[in-house]
């Protein structure tokens, strides 16, 4: 209910502004907003229905809405907005919002909005060179522990509990068929979004203002648990998001570590044999994994 509420308020009051803005310069003709979104299929038919909902309260108003996954976004937009057609909104994550600035993709909102509505750390993942780029719609994205029940009865508190835990599913698949192709967690290797919580846990952090903050005795304790993971052929030596997931569908790995969007599918193709937890605690040093946070913003075309 509660982002129901957020997307309502967020998309009515986008819709809104553009909307009067566009009016200004054609008020006796249909005003079409242009709205681009990679919701996925659970949140699409309520994003339908505050659309119609709109669009009869505001007559001479029409909302076209397209999909895109999460992969062709970004990429469309920058190339619609080079051929000289974008849309005249885009709901996406605030991930590229640096590239949209610096290539004068998207205008600047101080003044458009009440920002003080939203939490101030939403805001400001859309804040740059002092102006505020994106209206939040969600803030999350956060990465959590997904186990498989056949495997794991009760989720690894902290990491000596993950260590543990693994030994004793590797050593019983080593005892069954060794020829399974069976882990114990696994993570995507190929984006440095999900080695984030490993580096949080020993007290790290990627970046030191803006300048990259890598060459630290963190990051090297942090590289050598993941290196421990994969000695003990706990992790796979390389899997990325897409053989992540798979093994956890096909149930050749007992965890992964995987955001909440992705919480709806697994519901639908695993029922009752996933569950979610909080990442565990570094036994080392006492400090849970924390992932990094972000969400989706409304963004309006320059």
């Amino acid at each position: 209910m509660i982002k129901k509420k957020v997307i309502l308020i967020g998309i009515l009051s986008v819709f809104a502004v553009f909307g009067c803005k566009k009016s200004q310069d054609s008020k006796k003709e249909t005003i079409t907003i242009n709205f681009w979104d990679n919701e996925e299929k659970i949140t699409a038919p309520y994003l339908d229905s505050i659309i119609a909902s709109f669009e009869k309260n505001n007559p001479g108003v029409k909302v076209i809405r397209t999909y895109y996954s999460v992969d062709d976004i970004h990429r469309q937009f920058q190339n619609a907005s080079i051929a000289g057609s974008p849309p005249d909104v885009i709901l996406t994550t605030s991930d590229n919002t640096g590239l949209f600035v610096s290539n004068g993709l998207i205008m600047p909102l101080n003044g458009q909005f009440d920002f003080s509505q939203y939490m101030d750390n939403a805001v400001d993942a859309a804040i740059q060179d002092g102006k505020t780029w994106g209206v939040p719609n969600s803030y999350g994205n956060q990465l959590m522990l997904y186990y498989n029940t056949d495997y794991v009865k009760k989720p690894p508190r902290t990491t000596k509990d993950l260590l543990k835990l693994c030994d004793g599913i590797i050593k019983k698949k080593t005892k069954n068929n060794s020829s399974i192709n069976m882990t114990c967690l696994e993570i995507d290797q190929s984006e440095p979004f999900w080695l984030i919580p490993f580096l949080t846990s020993y007290g790290g952090w990627p970046i030191d203002g803006h300048v990259p903050n890598l060459n630290t005795d963190t990051m090297i304790k942090t590289l050598e648990f993941i290196k421990t993971l994969k000695k003990k052929d706990y992790m796979s030596q390389e899997c990325d998001y897409d053989c992540m997931d798979l093994k956890f569908k096909e149930g050749s790995t007992s965890m992964i570590i995987n955001g909440d969007w992705i919480l709806g599918a697994y519901i639908d193709s695993m029922k009752s044999k996933m569950k979610i937890s909080v990442l565990p605690v570094n036994a080392e040093t006492g400090i849970r994994m924390r992932p990094m946070i972000s969400g989706k913003y409304f963004f309006i075309s320059s």
